[in-house]
């Protein structure tokens, strides 16, 4: 017999530009085969393209508009999401077996109390270190204090789940999660990449010397020294353009700096786009740079695999247990903005290694991450929670 499961995601901030609407959606999909019925408790989360096995229970939660949310804002909001998530599962408790905390290891803290009393299965899946982000997000004390509060909470669900997802056995050691190893399966959600939109539109040889980033223009991403390298890498190559994709409360600070460094003409700040018109972006780009501080695995890296644009990232989370350096990828040691110059101007310069990793990216995604192979690894999961029951 199929379970019954609940998923539990912290209120969505603002589902207008958030991934976290992708992610859910994604997670939902590979879900539907497996189980009798799904219940998605969450807030902001409006898609009218849910499985007919899926409710939806959307909770009473602020959309945010803005990065500069006031700190008492943020606390009001945290322990009203708390209550809110509570109370939307009372009203599916008898109906569930399992329940999922997705994208919320570190932020809900009352739902898993009531699950463990109503003995009901839980499994934290774990997709990054929120305590780290907020730690380089906020450098203040609030935000050492934020961070410190979350990563009790983390370890707290860690406690009370009978299964902890990641990535990869990477990320056990990279998250200080060593302690609950008996408890962690590392086949956990990746999400799935469609093959057939995400291609190679473009040769590696027929690109121009663009080099990308997509996502937040945040400090945990490390974006702010991916600037600071421009004026490096310029100042040796001329026939080299950036991109940026995405937007932060850093955008102001990197386009000073880059003008000061008289090197704002060769940087394209796009925004952010729709998803479906990401493929096309990509195949522009001759390199994807990701220097985050603290990641899981981005799902960017493996549409950029998927799209044959090679990707150069830090050993963070679970990206070296992808990207092999020179094989599927390429490693930064660290993020300074020496290093990451260096690289990019290394790479660049070997045209046939390029295609060959090309190659190798493509293929890799295409075995290892398609919708079947993600049906597979939950449905492997849910069999595990079914023999420790």
């Amino acid at each position: 017999m199929r379970p019954r499961i609940a998923v539990l995601v912290f209120p969505l901030k603002n589902p207008n530009i958030e991934c976290g609407q992708m992610f859910l959606t994604e997670l939902i999909n590979v879900l539907e085969p497996l189980a009798s019925k799904i219940y998605v408790i969450t807030g902001n989360f409006f898609t009218s393209n849910i499985p007919r096995n899926t409710k939806i229970i959307n909770v009473k939660a602020p959309i945010i508009k803005t990065s500069n949310e006031k700190v008492i804002s943020r606390i009001i909001r945290f322990f009203k999401a708390q209550f809110e998530i509570t109370k939307g599962l009372t009203l599916v408790l008898d109906k569930i077996d399992v329940a999922f905390l997705f994208l919320s290891s570190s932020l809900l803290f009352l739902p898993p109390i009531l699950l463990r009393i109503c003995g009901k299965g839980i499994g934290v899946i774990i997709t990054g270190s929120g305590p780290q982000s907020i730690s380089r997000m906020y450098p203040s004390l609030s935000g050492r204090f934020f961070s410190f509060i979350f990563s009790l909470i983390e370890h707290f669900n860690c406690m009370m789940a009978d299964k902890i997802i990641v990535y990869s056995p990477t990320m056990i050691t990279a998250m200080g999660l060593g302690r609950y190893k008996k408890k962690i399966l590392t086949d956990g959600y990746r999400g799935f990449i469609d093959t057939k939109r995400f291609r190679v539109m473009r040769k590696i040889e027929e690109r121009e010397n663009i080099i990308g980033y997509i996502g937040r223009l945040s400090a945990e991403k490390g974006v702010f020294e991916l600037a600071r390298a421009i004026p490096l890498v310029t100042a040796k190559m001329s026939n080299v353009k950036f991109m940026f994709i995405g937007d932060g409360p850093l955008m102001d600070d990197i386009k000073k700096m880059l003008l000061e460094n008289k090197c704002l003409d060769k940087v394209e700040f796009v925004g952010w786009v729709q998803n479906d018109i990401i493929p096309a972006y990509l195949n522009l780009m001759k390199l994807l740079v990701l220097p985050s501080y603290t990641e899981g695995l981005p799902k960017t890296i493996l549409e950029a695999m998927a799209c044959g644009t090679p990707v150069l990232a830090t050993t963070v989370g679970a990206i070296p247990d992808i990207i092999k350096d020179g094989e599927t990828g390429f490693l930064l040691k660290n993020n300074s903005p020496d290093h990451i110059a260096d690289r990019i101007i290394e790479i660049l310069g070997d045209h046939i290694n390029l295609g060959y990793v090309q190659r190798k990216a493509r293929a890799l995604v295409v075995e290892k991450y398609t919708y079947d192979k993600a049906v597979k690894r939950y449905n492997n999961i849910l069999r595990s929670f079914q023999v420790s029951s």
